[in-house]
């Protein structure tokens, strides 16, 4: 799995790197956000919702097409765990996303694709394992503008993860594999830096 995260890094700094330098200067934003991320799927009911947050960096490629990479954190408890029996998340991911600017209107709605590296780390009773594998889904939302190159955003997500067998101690636990589903309610600002 790690050579995949390699592989993935890989083909983002490269598309990143094919930029022409003018567009690169001239058209990046980023962004922060927080959220609220529900774990769905037979394999994740002991897991709670939980709150999260993470940021984007991305290079302008067309005034309605940009290519970003984010980083996304979120924790949850476990139920019927002890206080500090938890999963933590953190996903890597390239995100490519179409904005649809209306004329006169400061909301621009937005539409794009997410997909990257997870890992997952668990802590139950004092005893850690993790395990990553991919994930890949959507976001959609909106923008509003609050100024010449700041906006609010408001977002939906939809995450579909596949993580492979837990490892205890650097020992993996055979059929420890699951899949299941991420939905997420993101708040946030926008940074944009050059013509818009």
């Amino acid at each position: 799995m790690t050579r995949r995260f390699i592989l993935l890094l890989t083909a983002a700094a490269l598309t990143l790197a094919a930029l022409p330098a003018p567009v690169a200067a001239q058209n990046l934003s980023a962004g922060v956000f927080g959220g609220y991320f529900d774990l769905s799927g037979d394999e994740f009911d002991d897991a709670d919702a939980g709150f999260g947050f993470g940021g984007v960096l991305a290079v302008g490629v067309h005034p309605r097409f940009e290519i970003g990479a984010g980083v996304i954190r979120t924790t949850h408890s476990l139920e019927g765990g002890g206080d500090d029996d938890e999963i933590t998340a953190l996903v890597i991911h390239a995100e490519p996303r179409a904005r649809f600017p209306l004329a006169g209107s400061p909301v621009v709605p937005f539409v794009g694709a997410r997909v990257g590296w997870v890992k997952e780390d668990i802590d139950i009773g004092g005893v850690e394992a993790e395990r990553d594998g991919l994930g890949f889904g959507a976001v959609g939302g909106v923008e509003v503008a609050l100024g010449p190159t700041v906006a609010a955003t408001l977002a939906a997500s939809f995450t579909r993860v596949s993580l492979g067998d837990a490892e205890v101690g650097g020992t993996a636990i055979d059929g420890t594999d699951i899949e299941g589903n991420v939905i997420g309610l993101e708040a946030g600002l926008r940074f944009r830096f050059g013509p818009r």
